[in-house]
């Protein structure tokens, strides 16, 4: 989830696609922000990490949300949800619970067991990179889609003030006009 503020509905969003039941691990400030004023979703939070705040923050989130979701979910299927391009939100199965080595594993220099733990591990991280690279892009699209809809505000508030302060000029110049000539017309008669 988004990290910073931000524009939209993203956090309700991510809420009406969680499931039902079973723990969850929240990424995000504003996401937890949100989950936090569900009882029913407080309760089921195993855990909450910050998301990425910039390019340069993914790796070391992902590796961090990676040891987090192993280490709470190393038996349970689990399920990432995440937003991607368009702001729409993706579910897919990050694990599936089965994750028993094969009965003929191939030869190796490392114990099965680990050459399996550490693979999980890269692709874990892999795909978690992905989800958090996929949801920042969309937050900083809805950053610009925000800041391009206030510039346009500003822009027609700045046409209705260009305007109002025309026509108060006109009015004022008319005016002037008018007493110019009435006084002519005066000195006149």
């Amino acid at each position: 989830g988004p990290e910073r503020a931000f524009a939209g509905s993203l956090p309700r969003r991510y809420e009406e696609a969680l499931a039902e039941s079973g723990p969850l691990g929240i990424v995000g400030r504003r996401l937890a922000e949100a989950a936090a004023e569900r009882s029913d979703v407080r309760d089921r939070v195993r855990f909450q990490l910050a998301a990425a705040t910039s390019p340069a923050d993914v790796e070391a989130c992902a590796s961090r949300l990676a040891e987090a979701v192993l280490a709470h979910g190393s038996e349970e299927r689990i399920v990432l949800v995440h937003a991607v391009h368009g702001g729409g939100l993706v579910t897919t199965t990050l694990l599936g619970s089965d994750r028993s080595p094969a009965p003929e594993p191939p030869e190796l220099l490392s114990a099965p067991e680990h050459v399996a733990a550490a693979a999980v591990r890269e692709l874990v991280t892999a795909r978690l990179a992905f989800a958090l690279i996929e949801t920042f892009r969309t937050e900083v699209k809805a950053r610009l889609a925000m800041a391009e809809s206030a510039r346009s505000a500003c822009d027609r508030k700045l046409e209705q003030l260009e305007q109002a302060w025309r026509t108060a000029r006109q009015e004022a110049i008319t005016s002037e006009m008018l007493e110019v000539v009435s006084a002519r017309l005066a000195l006149e008669a």
